[in-house]
């Protein structure tokens, strides 16, 4: 019997086997038993979508309410848990290539083991809206209703 790994297989079901895209979010196991990657086999980055304010300020939300924690300072366990719950896993190849380094981590980040390995889309916001951010020959943009989108 092989040995059970920090984090399950999720397998994602068919799309003919769903009736509504919210019955994907109903997998077993809670939250951080399980780590998904976008395909078996890929591999994968976590995605941080965050949100340049107007006014130049980076929050986490598109309403800007809630402020990404200080790029300066070390993150703590608290900021990493707000950090981490925001994240996406997202194919690593959608990262590659000249504008690469543009979606790093801050680089106080870069040596911390959760925080210096994702990736981050810095969404600017324009009357209140996300906008999409060209990543490579597509963009990616969150949509309240259907999550991430690529095009």
């Amino acid at each position: 019997m092989a040995a059970r790994g920090v984090a399950d297989v999720v397998v994602v079901p068919r799309a003919r086997s769903l009736w509504e895209v919210h019955e994907m979010h109903h997998l077993e196991g809670a939250e951080d038993e399980w780590e998904a990657a976008s395909r078996l086999g890929a591999d994968s980055v976590r995605l941080l979508c965050v949100h340049q304010q107007p006014d130049g300020r980076v929050t986490l939300d598109a309403a800007g309410q809630e402020d990404l924690p200080a790029a300066e300072a070390e993150p703590t366990a608290s900021d990493v848990r707000r950090v981490m719950r925001r994240t996406i896993p997202v194919r690593a190849d959608w990262f590659t290539g000249a504008d690469a380094d543009a979606h790093r981590p801050p680089a106080s980040w870069a040596e911390h083991l959760t925080l210096g390995e994702f990736r981050i889309l810095c969404q600017p916001v324009v009357d209140g809206r996300a906008q999409a951010v060209q990543v490579g020959k597509k963009t990616l943009r969150v949509d309240t209703e259907l999550g991430l989108v690529r095009q």
